[in-house]
Formats: structure tokens, sequence, C-alpha cells
């Protein structure tokens, strides 16, 4: 059997693990780990099984070729300026694990393919503009909120991956854009009005960064976060709408919230970018906020969008194909709890391989 190093690092850094930690957990030296990684040595058969059992693969896990990993240059962090390059590092494993079953899913059923239109912007002025044009495209029209983001994003061919990261101060979104797209949510982050404003600036980064990859990181963070603004709260309607509430006060925020699925925090900003209000009552708005802890967790949150696509593409492999989401974690060669980390989806299971579960067990003994 051939060994992909490269499967070993991905699988390693997926779970969290350092080479020494790895190397602790099966008993050999971390050089050796770094060999194995490196092309240099293949493990034996004990050290191949203790492989296998701590990163919860089979064997023929490790003979593939890698064809797409995620890498940092073609990838995109929200917050990525804090998150440290072991953090970093696990949520591109994380990324590429989820990018693997989506390839082999492709094979029994198509995605959708990427249509996100490339547009780089020469100014933030230019933005807004692009906000509009990228709703007309997708057929949202420019003059009302958008109902249900997570169907927008996978319609446009990128699959959506909610999953616990344990980076919520670090990390809210991950997003990458090419032959498998991947939006990656932070599923601990609970205030459903922020992840929308964090699906919305991955899909500024979709649309803007496709071809400006070396631009500077906070260039491109400021851009994604204006594009965000731009499309959830288009600038006439919202204009329009923040005028008529503004005598309202706090009432009148907490209406446009609930209308354009925004938060508080989001409103005072595109209001601000937009000259609607000036700087003093910005201020002394997020003052407030922070003196009632709406800074953060707001009222009136809206309900969450959920991703569909990779459900829907299992649902067609199994009536297509016959294939269970635990034939698929064996051709995958991954174990059914690997399936279930790096998918989101959990693999009913009362016999796995020649081992029986203690419930599997009772039940034959009945």
């Amino acid at each position: 059997m051939t060994f992909s190093g490269t499967r070993l690092r991905i699988g390693r850094v997926f779970h969290g693990y350092t080479q020494r930690e790895l190397a602790g957990q099966i008993a050999v030296s971390n050089g050796l780990i770094a060999a194995f990684e490196n092309g240099l040595k293949e493990p034996k058969h004990d050290i191949l099984d203790a492989l296998c059992a701590v990163l919860e693969v089979e064997s023929d896990y490790f003979s593939r070729p890698v064809t797409d990993e995620f890498l940092e240059s073609q990838s995109n962090f929200r917050k990525r300026i804090s998150a440290s390059d072991r953090l970093k590092k696990q949520v591109l494993a994380r990324a590429s694990m989820f990018g693997m079953a989506v390839q082999h899913l492709q094979n029994f059923g198509n995605f959708p393919p990427l249509n996100f239109p490339s547009m780089p912007a020469r100014s933030l002025d230019e933005i807004e503009g692009i906000a509009e044009q990228c709703r007309l495209h997708w057929g949202l029209g420019i003059d009302a909120p958008i109902g249900d983001m997570a169907r927008v994003i996978e319609n446009a061919g990128a699959v959506i991956l909610s999953l616990d990261l344990q980076t919520a101060e670090k990390v809210d979104a991950f997003s990458r854009f090419g032959d498998i797209s991947v939006v990656v949510l932070n599923s601990q982050k609970n205030s459903p009005s922020r992840t929308l404003f964090d699906m919305s600036h991955e899909v500024g980064h979709g649309v803007l960064h496709q071809s400006g990859r070396d631009m500077p990181l906070q260039q491109r963070e400021t851009e994604a976060d204006y594009f965000a603004g731009a499309f959830l709260m288009p600038r006439v309607a919202f204009a329009a709408d923040f005028t008529a509430s503004h005598d309202s006060d706090w009432d009148g925020l907490l209406d446009m919230k609930t209308y354009w699925r925004a938060s508080i925090q989001a409103i005072l900003h595109r209001a601000y970018q937009l000259r609607l209000i000036d700087a003093v009552e910005y201020r002394n708005r997020f003052r407030t906020l922070g003196s009632w802890g709406w800074r953060t967790a707001e009222p009136n949150e809206p309900s969450v969008d959920q991703p569909s696509l990779f459900r829907k593409a299992l649902a067609r492999a199994f009536s297509d194909y016959g294939k269970t989401p635990l034939a698929l974690a064996r051709e995958l060669g991954w174990t059914p709890t690997l399936f279930e980390k790096a998918t989101g989806i959990p693999v009913p299971v009362g016999v796995v391989g020649r081992v029986l579960s203690l419930d599997s067990k009772r039940r034959v003994g009945a």
C-alpha cells in the first residue's frame, strides 16, 4: 500500500493533535510521525493500526491520493487576524475532511455549479453597486430582505457546514471557493442575526476575491464586511425604512431588526455607513447597547437559516444508489464516529465491521 503522509497530517490536525501529541498517543517518537507525514517512511502494521484507532479511520484511508486539500492561501477566515496558526490549521483540516465527503458525494449526484460572479472592487463605493448586481443576478431584487441566506449560498454552488469549532472568539466563519466550494459556520455562536451577517460576509469573499488573493488581509476583510451590510440591507430601501423608523427610537430599531433580519449593531453601522446618522449618535447608540448587555446578546433574534444541500445529496445517494451514511463512511475510509464529526450527520449503526455494539449484543441475545 502507498501511504499518504498528507492524509495523516490532515487527520492529525483535524483532531487537534500536534505531532508530539499524536506520537505520545501511539508510543512512538514525534520524529517518526514527521517522517510518515513527509513521505520518508511508512508505518508498519501495528503502528498503522494504532494510527487508525486514534484518528478514527480505516487503513485504506491512508492509501488514497489527496486531490483537493484546503490551503490557507485559497481560504477566508472571518476574524482570522486574531486566530492562532494552530487554530487556522485545524479549521482547514476540518474543511478538507468535509470537502472529501462532498467530493465523494459528487459521484452520486450533481451539486449546483459554482455561480458566484467574480466582481473585484476598486473602492468601497463600488461595492454598493456590486452587492445590488449580485442580488439581481440571483433573482433577489433590491428592495426587500433576503428570506433564506443559506438557500442563496447553496443554490449558488457552495455547500454550508455548521460545526462546533470551539473557536467562537477567534473564527466566526470560513469559506473557500474552487472545485469544492464550502462555507463553514461556527454553531457555537448563539446569535442568528450575526450568523446571517457572517454568511453574507463569506458571500462577499466569493464575489469580490476570487481573483484578488494577493491583496492585504485587512483590506479583504474590510471589503467583505462592507459587502455584507450592502447585500443584506440595500441602500435605497434600507435608507427609506431607517428614516421612517428613526423617530421611534429603539422600538423602531427592533422593528427593523425583525424585518431585515440583521442585528441592531449591523443596522446602526449600515446607517452610519450611509450617513443617515452622524458619529455622535453612532457612538452613543453603541454605548447604550453596551450598558444593556446587547453588544453580546440582543433581543428579538430571527430564526436560523438551515443548510440543506449536503443532506439532500446524502438522500439522493441513498434513494438512487442505496448508499447509506455507513456505506459512504466506509468508502471514505472513515469510522462512523469520524463521519459524524466531519459532516455533522450521525451514522445509525448497530454492527460496525465485525464488532457488535453492546446494545446490538443485547438485542441478539434477546
